[in-house]
């Protein structure tokens, strides 16, 4: 039997990313987004599932497609944020941010742990943000904190029922919705690799940790960012 995974925000850039290096490895892929664009992903071996990742209906659907293989993987790559300076902000906006970014994990975990029924992988996809400031992005970085704070408790609760849970936390990745950024020349210039990361590398990272490779790592936080968060100031000036 086929090993099989669950990609939640599968229609985003990591995430499409994603999708593809699993398949390439021979996972079955059952890849969710609220996009419409997910149905694109669809082949023999990745069904696409349209709908909201708090919705528990979804995530039901989404490990039944899985069907004939046997799902022991989850990758959470949700966006969620809503911009904006941290005094104007809503109440609404904040809870629709941690609903649709850390929450819909936890409920995901839980229908992964069901589903498996024995050794599996939760692979969250955080950011950097979990542990610096952008101003204005307030909720965005409380969203990508608690992911973080989800994945411990997980590791260390659901060690006994076979649950490996782990963070990967981007920095700046060039996809479309940020183009405007990748596409400056100067801006690459300021990361000490001299470039940006692509989906496919931080792909990399996330189906290394969601299959057997990573047996004995649970509980960790992977940061894929070229050292950019590891620049002290004085370097900058």
């Amino acid at each position: 039997m086929t090993r099989g995974a669950v990609v939640i925000g599968a229609a985003g850039g990591i995430g499409s990313a994603v999708v593809a290096r699993l398949l390439d490895e021979e996972w079955t892929v059952a890849a969710v987004d609220r996009d419409p664009e997910v149905a694109a992903l669809a082949g023999p071996r990745c069904r696409a599932v349209t709908g909201d990742a708090c919705d528990d209906d979804v995530l039901t659907n989404a490990f039944e497609a899985l069907s004939g293989a046997q799902p022991v993987a989850l990758v959470h790559c949700v966006l969620a944020e809503h911009r904006g300076p941290l005094l104007d902000q809503h109440r609404d906006d904040l809870m629709a941010v941690l609903e649709i970014g850390a929450v819909s994990a936890h409920s995901a975990i839980k229908k992964l742990v069901a589903a498996a029924n024995g050794p599996c992988s939760a692979v969250l996809v955080g950011s950097v943000q979990a542990g610096g400031a952008v101003p204005g992005q307030s909720a965005y970085a409380m969203g990508k904190a608690a992911l973080e704070a989800l994945s411990r408790a997980a590791a260390v609760e659901l060690a006994g029922v076979g649950l490996r849970c782990n963070v990967v936390r981007p920095g700046f990745v060039a996809v479309p919705r940020n183009q405007h950024r990748w596409t400056d020349p100067a801006l690459a210039t300021a990361y000490p690799l001299g470039r940006f990361c692509t989906p496919a590398e931080v792909a990399e990272v996330i189906a290394f940790l969601a299959g057997d490779r990573s047996s004995y790592v649970s509980g960790s936080v992977i940061t894929v960012d070229g050292a950019a968060t590891g620049i002290l100031p004085e370097v900058l000036a």
